[in-house]
């Protein structure tokens, strides 16, 4: 609902309509401010609430003073705010989402302040655009103390105060924290304070999946210090599945360092955003032809998310042989020590609009040939987006083309 005029006319409607039921919504608009009508009268209803969004330029905390046991049915909280106003420097306002209904919240950091997070219950946490490092490093601690919690997901502001030097007190071990999965997506000036907080004073025994991306491009010594101190964290983490890096800028030495960290990985999603980065990496994949006892970088791998911003007839051979080579073991006779190396599953490939050079589509028109013949059934799901030339890539899936394109697993778009 809009939080015009309108659209407290059919609040109204609704809430007479739906006597007791819970209440489920999304506000969007400008500004909620002090006495807004809309929100003023969405708090008269709060113990209805149950998957709650709010989305505006400018909040106001101002009488939100809510006491424990006001969101009896609350499941979800989502708020997404670029300023929240405070009425006071000293302003007392406080929320509790204290209920063991609370499942998944998405606040901005500066509410973190005003609110008692129900820890107890909370399966998902989503802190975004954050400035002290300091904060988030208190609600992982709290996180460890949460039976429940699964997710974490940290959104770093740009100016954040990003300072190693935390004081903990006395703290000597590691704290425990079970999350399964965690999303950090870094600002552009980050030092990499929070990748040093994770690596150093936290154990996280069921990490399986982790997203590290970052908000704008890094310069070199940033870079540099994003990978070093990702490399720390994930020499700590010995459960990992699933990775996921972009934004990153990236060299293969880089991702080949993190990717020797995580051997026992079942899904990589990548970008390479430099120019001539992705061949080393791709051949590092490729399970070996003939008799070979060697096994290639990641053999449980199963699903490849991969982004090139350039493309080039290097980049497309490593690409297709690496394809070839991760073919289920009855489609890829020539290989006989493929029988211990997973075989992809699931393929998704994305070349930036107009990447791929004349050099990439002159490979790719050879692809049909005997040395890349692909047995692209053999596949759950292939997507392959802005190729340039899509025929071509069409052309290589050979007599398997008139099956796939009737299937929903099977998509090639052009450039």
């Amino acid at each position: 609902m809009e939080s015009g005029g309108i659209g407290l006319k059919c609040l109204e409607m609704h809430l007479e309509r739906s006597g007791d039921a819970p209440l489920s919504f999304l506000v969007r608009g400008e500004m909620l401010l002090p006495g807004h009508s809309l929100i003023r009268r969405l708090l008269q209803e709060k113990r209805r609430w149950r998957h709650i969004s709010f989305i505006c330029k400018e909040i106001a905390m101002q009488g939100w003073d809510i006491p424990a046991g006001s969101f009896p049915c609350l499941g979800r909280f989502y708020l997404d705010s670029s300023v929240i106003v405070d009425e006071a420097p000293d302003a007392t306002t406080l929320v509790d989402f204290s209920t063991r209904s609370m499942r998944y919240l998405n606040i901005s950091p500066r509410i973190l302040r005003h609110a008692i997070l129900p820890f107890d219950s909370l399966a998902s946490l989503i802190i975004s655009h954050y400035h002290s490092s300091a904060l988030i490093a208190k609600c992982l601690f709290e996180g460890c103390k949460a039976e429940n919690l699964e997710y974490l997901e940290f959104w770093q502001g740009r100016g954040c105060d990003d300072d190693d030097d935390f004081d903990y007190g006395s703290i000597t071990t590691r704290k425990t924290l079970n999350i399964k999965a965690l999303t950090i997506l870094l600002s552009d000036d980050s030092r990499g304070a929070l990748l040093n907080l994770l690596s150093t004073s936290f154990h996280l025994p069921r990490l399986y999946t982790f997203k590290l991306g970052q908000t704008e491009t890094l310069d070199t010594t940033t870079r540099e210090v994003t990978v070093n101190k990702a490399v720390a964290f994930l020499d700590t983490v010995d459960s990992l599945k699933s990775l996921s890096m972009h934004g990153v800028p990236m060299t293969d030495a880089d991702v080949l360092r993190l990717l020797n960290k995580t051997p026992l990985l079942e899904e990589v999603s990548l970008t390479f955003m430099r120019e001539g980065s992705g061949p080393e990496v791709l051949k590092d994949l490729t399970a070996p032809n003939g008799a070979s006892f060697v096994k290639p970088a990641l053999p449980f791998l199963r699903g490849v998310n991969f982004y090139f911003e350039y493309g080039d007839g290097p980049l497309i051979i490593a690409l297709l042989d690496m394809l070839r080579s991760r073919l289920p073991f009855s489609a890829h006779s020539d290989a006989a020590g493929l029988s211990e190396v997973a075989a992809l599953e699931n393929i998704f490939i994305e070349f930036d609009k107009g990447s791929c050079s004349h050099d990439a589509a002159r490979v790719i028109r050879n692809a049909a040939s005997s040395a890349y013949r692909l047995r692209w059934l053999d596949w759950k799901t292939f997507s392959l987006l802005k190729a340039g030339c899509k025929h071509r890539w069409v052309d290589a899936a050979g007599p398997y083309h008139s099956t796939l394109q009737h299937r929903s697993y099977f998509e090639v778009q052009s450039g």
